[in-house]
């Protein structure tokens, strides 16, 4: 669901001219597809939905990735 929707997504960066997005999107969305194959840990954890990150040991001070 998450690169079906930066799919569709894509063209209307162009569409909008969000330039950043239009031009790394691209870059992203091969990077996520081959990640189970490049970075199996990586992946299953994003699946288990570990995807935020604790820079700080501040309570709530958590970074969605």
């Amino acid at each position: 669901m998450y690169l079906d929707a930066w799919t569709d997504l894509a063209t209307w960066f162009h569409a909008m001219d969000h330039t950043n997005y239009a031009r790394w999107i691209p870059v992203h969305l091969p990077d996520m597809i081959t990640l189970p194959t490049a970075h199996p840990e990586t992946a299953r954890e994003f699946d288990a939905g570990n995807f935020t990150i604790q820079k700080t040991s501040r309570q709530f001070s958590a970074i969605c990735v």
